[in-house]
C-alpha cells in the first residue's frame, strides 16, 4: 500500500495511515515500525485500533529492514529526487503495480513478475 502524502504533518499522516490500515483484518495490522520523523508523532492513536507502534533507534535503519527494502525497490521507478507532487496518481499506481510484479515480491505473492514499466519522471 502506498499513498502520496498531502503533507508531512503528523495529523494528515496519521489519518492516512488509519485509512490504509483499517480495512485490513486485525492479524495483518498488529504493529507498525516507524523511523523517528516528526510525521509519526501521533503514533499512539493507532493503539485504539489494536495496532502497536514501535520506533527504530536513531541511525539504525536495519531495524526496519523490510521498509528499507521496499524503499530501495520503489526507487527503481521513483528515483530519489522525484517530486511526488508532479507525479499523476495513475503514474504512482503504475509504480506500485510494478513493485508488486518485481522479482523481490514474487516470494510474497507467489507469482512471477509480469512487467517493468518505465520510470516516472
Amino acid at each position: 500500500m502506498a499513498r502520496r502524502p498531502q503533507s508531512k504533518a503528523a495529523e494528515p499522516i496519521g489519518a492516512a495511515l488509519l485509512r490504509m490500515l483499517s480495512p485490513l483484518p486485525p492479524e495483518l495490522r498488529r504493529s507498525v515500525t516507524f523511523d523517528n520523523g516528526t510525521e509519526f508523532a501521533r503514533h499512539y492513536r493507532r493503539h485504539a485500533k489494536g495496532i502497536q507502534t514501535y520506533f527504530c533507534d536513531v541511525s539504525s535503519p536495519w531495524q526496519k529492514g523490510g521498509v528499507e527494502n521496499v524503499i530501495g525497490r520503489l526507487r527503481r521507478f521513483l528515483p530519489r529526487r522525484t517530486i511526488l507532487k508532479q507525479i499523476r496518481a495513475s503514474e504512482l499506481d503504475v509504480a506500485i503495480q510494478a513493485y508488486h510484479n518485481t522479482p523481490g515480491s514474487a516470494w510474497i505473492t507467489g507469482r512471477p513478475p509480469q512487467y517493468s514499466p518505465p520510470r516516472c519522471t
